[in-house]
This record gives C-alpha cells, sequence and structure tokens, in this order.
C-alpha cells in the first residue's frame, strides 16, 4: 500500500489533478490500486485481474486446507470496492490459472456503477499488455475520462 500511496502523491506533487490521474493495478496490486480509489481523487480505475479476497484466491488453489483460519492478511477488495465512485475497468483472462475469473465476476458486482468488464477469451493471468488489450483500455479511459483527449499523452 505504502508504494501506491507514495506514487499518488509524486504525481500530485508533480502537477497532476486527481482528475488527470488513472489509477491501474494488476493482480495483487489490484487490492492497492482499489484501496487508494476508495480513499483518493482519480478519474478512473483500472484492474487487470482482480480478486475479490485473498482468502478466495487461496481457497480456490488449497481447497483442502483451511485458509480462512490460516491467513492472517486476507486483502478484502471486495469490502473496498463499495467506497470507489469512478469509473472502473476490470479486465480479466478467462483462463486464468492464479486468479480465478469468477473471483473477479465477483468483486465486478459489488463495485459501483460505471463499471465495465472485459472478459479476454484465452487469456492467462495478467493481460492488460496484451496487443489485442492495450488499445482497448485505452480508449475505455479515453472514452470514460477524457484525459488524454484534455491533456495529452503522459509519455509526451
Amino acid at each position: 500500500m505504502e508504494d501506491g500511496e507514495t506514487a499518488y502523491l509524486e504525481a500530485r506533487a508533480r502537477g497532476y489533478d486527481g482528475d488527470r490521474i488513472v489509477l491501474m493495478g494488476e493482480s495483487l496490486g489490484t487490492g492497492v490500486a482499489i484501496a487508494l480509489a476508495a480513499t483518493h481523487e482519480a478519474a478512473a480505475l483500472v484492474l487487470d485481474s482482480p480478486f475479490s479476497s485473498a482468502v478466495e484466491v487461496a481457497a480456490a488453489h488449497y481447497a483442502i486446507f483451511p485458509v480462512n483460519w490460516l491467513m492472517l492478511d486476507r486483502f478484502r477488495s471486495d469490502l473496498a470496492i463499495g467506497d470507489v465512485h469512478i469509473p472502473i475497468l476490470v479486465v480479466h483472462g478467462d483462463e486464468d490459472d492464479a486468479i480465478p475469473i469468477s473471483l473477479a465476476r465477483r468483486l465486478f458486482e459489488l463495485a459501483n456503477e460505471p463499471k465495465t468488464f472485459l472478459q479476454v477469451s484465452g487469456g492467462k493471468h495478467l493481460v492488460l499488455g496484451l496487443a489485442e488489450v492495450f488499445p482497448r483500455v485505452r480508449e475505455w479511459i479515453d472514452e470514460k475520462t477524457g484525459v488524454s483527449r484534455r491533456y495529452g499523452d503522459a509519455r509526451e
């Protein structure tokens, strides 16, 4: 969480207003991105291969163990997502063997509108960087926030 907070504060210190910041998280980092989106101003939230809670991920892989009793840090994104009130995009591969797509769908169902779910057919874990996915994500960001139209590409 600390690294995400530091990155956010650095962007603000460099003069980026919250309405110019799109928060993005991948896998375990989606929990950090959700927590930031729940407590900080931002234009949108993009989640690649998110999960509802770490306990549910562990239970999906280790069904015979009492993970609910063993795990101290549960990373409860399902409890924080309701505090997010900006556009949310969830992208997830339907063949992800690390985080079942069902956990991403559960998180998505708990999220506030506006929200979009992009299922990547044949996609494994972490699909955002795929050539067929990233342009669609950028288009969604532009559609929902207008950030690149208003301010230009951050790489410039």
